[in-house]
Protein backbone atom coordinates (compact mmCIF):
# COMPACT_ATOMS: atom_id res chain seq x y z
CA UNK A 1 0.00 0.00 0.00
CA UNK A 2 1.12 3.35 -0.57
CA UNK A 3 0.14 7.08 0.52
CA UNK A 4 -1.12 9.36 -1.84
CA UNK A 5 -1.84 13.19 -0.40
CA UNK A 6 -2.62 15.78 -2.57
CA UNK A 7 -1.66 19.64 -1.79
CA UNK A 8 -3.22 22.59 -3.22
CA UNK A 9 -0.85 25.25 -3.85
CA UNK A 10 -0.22 27.37 -0.91
CA UNK A 11 -1.21 30.62 -2.26
CA UNK A 12 -4.81 29.69 -2.17
CA UNK A 13 -5.07 27.63 1.12
CA UNK A 14 -7.65 27.34 3.61
CA UNK A 15 -9.20 30.60 2.49
CA UNK A 16 -11.87 30.01 4.77
CA UNK A 17 -10.02 31.03 7.63
CA UNK A 18 -9.28 34.49 5.40
CA UNK A 19 -11.68 36.47 8.37
CA UNK A 20 -9.11 35.79 11.28
CA UNK A 21 -5.88 34.97 9.46
CA UNK A 22 -4.07 37.04 7.04
CA UNK A 23 -2.95 35.75 3.55
CA UNK A 24 0.47 34.96 4.72
CA UNK A 25 -0.59 33.75 8.01
CA UNK A 26 -3.24 30.97 5.89
CA UNK A 27 -0.40 29.96 3.58
CA UNK A 28 1.93 29.13 6.63
CA UNK A 29 -0.09 27.50 8.64
CA UNK A 30 -1.35 25.62 5.08
CA UNK A 31 2.98 24.84 5.32
CA UNK A 32 3.55 23.69 8.47
CA UNK A 33 0.22 21.49 8.08
CA UNK A 34 1.53 19.61 5.35
CA UNK A 35 4.84 19.33 6.52
CA UNK A 36 3.79 17.49 9.69
CA UNK A 37 1.53 14.92 7.67
CA UNK A 38 4.20 14.29 5.10
CA UNK A 39 6.82 13.85 7.71
CA UNK A 40 4.31 11.51 9.78
CA UNK A 41 3.24 9.44 6.95
CA UNK A 42 6.57 8.79 5.40
CA UNK A 43 7.84 7.86 8.95
CA UNK A 44 5.43 4.76 8.72
CA UNK A 45 7.16 0.99 8.23
CA UNK A 46 3.75 -0.35 6.79
CA UNK A 47 3.54 1.97 3.89
CA UNK A 48 5.58 1.01 0.65
CA UNK A 49 5.52 4.39 -0.54
CA UNK A 50 4.40 8.09 -0.60
CA UNK A 51 3.24 9.98 -3.53
CA UNK A 52 2.71 13.55 -3.09
CA UNK A 53 0.43 15.59 -5.79
CA UNK A 54 0.10 19.06 -6.47
CA UNK A 55 0.88 22.04 -8.74
CA UNK A 56 3.00 24.13 -6.17
CA UNK A 57 7.03 23.88 -6.99
CA UNK A 58 7.47 24.77 -2.96
CA UNK A 59 5.04 21.65 -2.27
CA UNK A 60 7.72 19.96 -4.77
CA UNK A 61 10.47 20.77 -2.45
CA UNK A 62 8.83 19.73 0.59
CA UNK A 63 7.83 16.51 -0.83
CA UNK A 64 11.45 15.69 -2.70
CA UNK A 65 13.06 16.66 0.48
CA UNK A 66 11.14 14.09 2.92
CA UNK A 67 11.85 11.06 0.47
CA UNK A 68 8.39 11.35 -0.92
CA UNK A 69 7.46 10.79 -4.71
CA UNK A 70 6.12 13.92 -6.52
CA UNK A 71 3.63 14.41 -9.53
CA UNK A 72 3.10 17.35 -10.70
CA UNK A 73 -0.45 18.38 -11.00
CA UNK A 74 -1.92 18.47 -14.73
CA UNK A 75 -4.03 21.69 -15.16
CA UNK A 76 -5.97 19.78 -17.63
CA UNK A 77 -8.93 17.49 -15.00
CA UNK A 78 -9.61 14.79 -15.60
CA UNK A 79 -12.77 14.11 -17.73
CA UNK A 80 -15.90 14.94 -15.09
CA UNK A 81 -13.65 15.95 -12.60
CA UNK A 82 -12.35 18.67 -11.10
CA UNK A 83 -10.67 20.24 -7.61
CA UNK A 84 -9.42 17.54 -5.79
CA UNK A 85 -11.40 14.57 -7.22
CA UNK A 86 -9.33 15.15 -10.94
CA UNK A 87 -6.28 15.49 -7.96
CA UNK A 88 -6.76 11.88 -6.77
CA UNK A 89 -7.83 10.63 -9.52
CA UNK A 90 -4.39 11.62 -11.43
CA UNK A 91 -2.00 10.19 -8.19
CA UNK A 92 -4.33 7.01 -8.84
CA UNK A 93 -3.53 6.51 -12.31
CA UNK A 94 0.27 7.48 -11.41
CA UNK A 95 0.16 4.67 -8.71
CA UNK A 96 -1.67 1.94 -11.33
CA UNK A 97 0.85 2.34 -13.79
CA UNK A 98 3.33 1.76 -11.45
CA UNK A 99 1.51 -1.86 -10.16
CA UNK A 100 0.64 -0.65 -6.71
CA UNK A 101 -2.52 -2.82 -5.53
CA UNK A 102 -3.61 -0.33 -2.76
CA UNK A 103 -3.51 3.49 -1.78
CA UNK A 104 -4.45 5.49 1.21
CA UNK A 105 -5.45 8.85 0.41
CA UNK A 106 -4.78 11.55 3.38
CA UNK A 107 -5.63 14.97 3.47
CA UNK A 108 -2.56 17.69 4.22
CA UNK A 109 -4.45 19.64 7.28
CA UNK A 110 -4.55 16.87 9.60
CA UNK A 111 -2.37 18.35 12.17
CA UNK A 112 -3.19 15.67 15.01
CA UNK A 113 -2.04 12.28 12.76
CA UNK A 114 0.10 9.97 14.28
CA UNK A 115 2.20 7.35 12.29
CA UNK A 116 0.93 4.25 14.75
CA UNK A 117 -2.37 5.20 13.51
CA UNK A 118 -1.22 5.12 9.71
CA UNK A 119 0.41 1.47 10.82
CA UNK A 120 -2.42 0.07 12.27
CA UNK A 121 -4.86 1.15 9.42
CA UNK A 122 -2.83 -0.58 6.94
CA UNK A 123 -2.18 -3.24 9.15
CA UNK A 124 -5.92 -3.98 9.50
CA UNK A 125 -6.88 -3.28 5.25
CA UNK A 126 -8.52 -6.54 4.83
CA UNK A 127 -7.50 -8.94 1.60
CA UNK A 128 -10.15 -8.06 -0.39
CA UNK A 129 -11.11 -4.59 -2.43
CA UNK A 130 -13.09 -2.11 0.37
CA UNK A 131 -13.07 1.16 0.69
CA UNK A 132 -12.30 2.14 4.17
CA UNK A 133 -13.03 5.92 5.00
CA UNK A 134 -11.93 7.95 8.38
CA UNK A 135 -14.47 10.54 8.34
CA UNK A 136 -14.08 14.32 9.76
CA UNK A 137 -15.46 15.02 12.90
CA UNK A 138 -19.04 15.47 11.87
CA UNK A 139 -18.76 12.11 10.14
CA UNK A 140 -19.67 14.05 6.72
CA UNK A 141 -16.04 14.31 4.93
CA UNK A 142 -13.17 11.53 3.96
CA UNK A 143 -10.33 12.89 5.42
CA UNK A 144 -8.70 9.63 5.26
CA UNK A 145 -9.34 6.71 2.56
CA UNK A 146 -8.12 3.17 1.49
CA UNK A 147 -9.15 1.96 -1.98
CA UNK A 148 -7.89 -0.78 -4.17
CA UNK A 149 -6.19 1.12 -7.03
CA UNK A 150 -7.38 -0.69 -9.73
CA UNK A 151 -11.14 -0.63 -8.68
CA UNK A 152 -10.68 3.47 -9.34
CA UNK A 153 -9.30 2.59 -12.80
CA UNK A 154 -12.01 0.26 -13.55
CA UNK A 155 -14.53 3.12 -12.77
CA UNK A 156 -14.53 3.94 -8.75
CA UNK A 157 -15.22 7.68 -9.18
CA UNK A 158 -13.65 9.94 -5.92
CA UNK A 159 -16.84 11.68 -4.29
CA UNK A 160 -15.17 14.72 -2.48
CA UNK A 161 -16.92 17.62 -1.64
CA UNK A 162 -19.73 18.22 0.56
CA UNK A 163 -21.70 15.18 2.21
CA UNK A 164 -18.29 13.08 0.81
CA UNK A 165 -18.69 10.64 3.15
CA UNK A 166 -22.42 9.63 2.23
CA UNK A 167 -21.26 9.87 -1.41
CA UNK A 168 -18.50 7.74 -1.32
CA UNK A 169 -20.49 5.09 0.07
CA UNK A 170 -22.88 5.37 -2.52
CA UNK A 171 -20.21 5.16 -4.96
CA UNK A 172 -18.79 1.99 -3.47
CA UNK A 173 -22.10 0.58 -3.45
CA UNK A 174 -22.91 1.49 -7.13
CA UNK A 175 -19.86 -0.84 -8.14
CA UNK A 176 -20.42 -3.61 -5.58
CA UNK A 177 -17.69 -3.12 -3.33
CA UNK A 178 -17.75 -3.37 0.65
CA UNK A 179 -17.42 0.09 2.41
CA UNK A 180 -16.07 0.81 5.85
CA UNK A 181 -16.01 3.41 8.24
CA UNK A 182 -13.51 3.52 10.72
CA UNK A 183 -13.33 6.56 14.15
CA UNK A 184 -10.19 8.02 14.85
CA UNK A 185 -10.55 11.15 16.80
CA UNK A 186 -7.27 12.72 16.32
CA UNK A 187 -7.68 12.18 12.57
CA UNK A 188 -10.68 13.44 12.34
CA UNK A 189 -9.62 16.89 13.29
CA UNK A 190 -8.90 18.66 10.07
CA UNK A 191 -8.84 22.66 10.08
CA UNK A 192 -11.14 24.35 8.07
CA UNK A 193 -12.72 27.39 10.50
CA UNK A 194 -11.61 29.62 12.89
CA UNK A 195 -13.84 27.44 15.56
CA UNK A 196 -11.36 24.09 14.54
CA UNK A 197 -8.40 26.59 15.14
CA UNK A 198 -9.86 27.16 18.96
CA UNK A 199 -11.12 23.35 19.28
CA UNK A 200 -7.27 22.38 18.11
CA UNK A 201 -5.38 24.83 21.00
CA UNK A 202 -8.13 23.70 23.86
CA UNK A 203 -7.30 20.37 23.11
CA UNK A 204 -3.55 20.27 24.09
CA UNK A 205 -2.74 17.76 21.74
CA UNK A 206 -0.03 18.71 19.39
CA UNK A 207 2.88 17.71 19.31
CA UNK A 208 5.68 19.74 21.03
CA UNK A 209 8.21 19.33 17.90
CA UNK A 210 5.42 19.39 15.21
CA UNK A 211 5.49 22.85 12.43
CA UNK A 212 2.15 23.50 12.95
CA UNK A 213 2.72 23.87 17.05
CA UNK A 214 5.40 26.44 15.77
CA UNK A 215 3.26 28.43 13.43
CA UNK A 216 0.33 28.66 15.76
CA UNK A 217 2.23 29.65 18.72
CA UNK A 218 3.50 32.86 15.65
CA UNK A 219 0.45 33.22 15.07
CA UNK A 220 -1.13 33.67 18.29
CA UNK A 221 1.12 35.53 19.22
CA UNK A 222 -0.71 38.90 17.30
CA UNK A 223 -3.46 37.59 15.31
CA UNK A 224 -7.34 38.76 17.13
CA UNK A 225 -10.69 37.27 16.29
CA UNK A 226 -14.18 38.04 16.12
CA UNK A 227 -16.40 35.10 16.08
CA UNK A 228 -20.60 34.40 16.97
CA UNK A 229 -20.64 33.15 21.16
CA UNK A 230 -22.18 29.72 20.31
CA UNK A 231 -25.72 29.76 19.97
CA UNK A 232 -25.99 33.81 19.58
CA UNK A 233 -26.22 35.85 16.45
CA UNK A 234 -23.77 36.82 13.78
CA UNK A 235 -24.31 40.58 15.00
CA UNK A 236 -23.18 39.35 18.75
CA UNK A 237 -19.54 38.99 18.72
CA UNK A 238 -16.59 38.42 20.81
CA UNK A 239 -13.23 39.79 20.42
CA UNK A 240 -10.12 37.75 21.93
CA UNK A 241 -6.86 36.76 21.21
CA UNK A 242 -7.20 33.88 18.36
CA UNK A 243 -5.20 31.53 20.79
CA UNK A 244 -5.61 32.54 24.46
CA UNK A 245 -2.23 31.38 26.33
CA UNK A 246 -0.82 29.01 24.02
CA UNK A 247 1.01 26.31 25.67
CA UNK A 248 2.76 23.35 24.13
CA UNK A 249 2.09 19.98 26.21
CA UNK A 250 4.76 17.75 26.65
CA UNK A 251 4.66 14.72 24.22
CA UNK A 252 1.85 13.05 23.56
CA UNK A 253 2.06 9.33 22.69
CA UNK A 254 -0.15 7.11 21.02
Amino acid sequence: MWALIPIKALSGAKQRLSSVLSPCQRQSLARAMACDVIKNVFASTRLEGVLVISDDPEIEKIALDAGCEFLWESNVPEPDLSGLNSAVAQGAAWLNASKIRSMMVIHSDLPLLKTARIDSLVETYPEHPTITIVPDRAEQGSNLLICPVGKVTEGFCFQYGVNSLRRHQIEAQRIGIDFSIVSMPDMQFDIDSPQDLHKLMDSRLLQDDSETGRCLEKICQTALIDYPLEGSSTEQVQSRPLFHEFQQPANVHG
